[in-house]
């Protein structure tokens, strides 16, 4: 029996009880969630989740959506998908980057890698208030893949030089389990 997933992004206003509904559905319909992410932001709740199952419990669920979609405020978007094979042929790297609070910061390392050739995996960024100085920073992390036969020596200089442009702290160091 062939697993199908689906791929579910749900933004709607945060309350006490969000996440046993959201789940409820995965469950009644007979899927499973393979990966999530959900976090209140400011008075709203954002999920995303990719869950799996055979055509009819992924069926099921897309009808429980449905029903959560006709609440005041819930947005959803599900899109099936399917899994994509591991390359094989790249090593995963994690980035963090530190630095002053900048609008165009994330912009600029997302497209430092793009400009790479480098697949970003995983984003994830805040903000918050340098303990002493109460200077406004910015952290950010990512997990990368780096071809095997691109050297990571070069990518890792190059990273600092530009990181050192910007004067952010950086590294890119291997991903550990």
């Amino acid at each position: 029996m062939k697993n199908n997933s689906l791929s579910i992004i749900l933004l709607c206003p945060d309350r006490v009880g969000v996440i046993p509904e959201i789940t409820q559905a995965t469950y009644r319909a007979g899927c499973s969630i393979e990966t999530t992410q959900m976090k209140r932001l400011g008075n709203l709740f954002a999920a995303n989740i990719l869950v799996t199952g055979n055509w009819s419990t992924i069926a099921k669920l897309e009808a429980e959506l449905n029903k959560l979609r006709k609440k005041e405020g819930y947005h959803i978007i599900a899109s099936r998908t399917e899994n994509t094979a591991v390359n094989r042929e790249a090593l995963p790297f994690t980035v963090q980057v530190l630095g002053k609070d900048e609008s165009s910061m994330v912009y600029q390392i997302a497209n430092f890698f793009a400009e790479q050739g480098l697949s970003i995996n995983e984003l994830t960024g805040y903000t918050y208030t340098a303990k002493h100085t109460q200077t406004p920073m910015f952290s950010l992390h990512l997990s990368v893949n780096i071809p095997t036969d691109q050297h990571i020596a070069d990518v890792r200089e190059q990273f600092i030089l530009f990181c050192d442009e910007y004067n952010w702290d950086g590294i890119i160091e291997p991903e550990h389990s």
